[in-house]
């Protein structure tokens, strides 16, 4: 619907609209692969960090399947810890920063 107004918003609408775009990407699931809460809530986490910021909508599955295999391999003790607890802990947060820290890095090599 915005879409058909694009020359009539401001950036700064334009810019949230597209955010919104990239979020919904980013939350689709297919029908028989449920996120576990530790990886919805890195996700989340990433996403917040901007680790999608400069993903175009049809990149965010992708991106967010080498974002995903990079936590399960090098960080899936976080992901357990938020599994298990329920919470998101100070120790893990700065955990999966360092990881899309990392993992930013290597796509900017791309």
């Amino acid at each position: 619907m915005f879409a058909q107004f694009g020359s009539d918003i401001d950036a700064a609408t334009r810019e949230q609209l597209a955010r919104g775009e990239r979020l919904t990407e980013l939350l689709k699931q297919d029908q028989n692969t449920i996120f576990s809460l530790g990886e919805q809530t890195a996700l989340l986490l990433a996403f917040n960090k901007g680790v999608f910021s400069r993903a175009l909508p049809k990149e965010i599955g992708s991106t967010r399947k080498d974002l995903l295999a990079l936590l399960h391999s090098r960080y899936s003790h976080v992901l357990r810890s938020i599994d298990n607890s329920g919470e998101l802990k100070e120790a893990d947060s700065a955990s999966l920063e360092r990881a899309f820290g990392a993992f930013s890095q290597s796509r900017a090599k791309e």
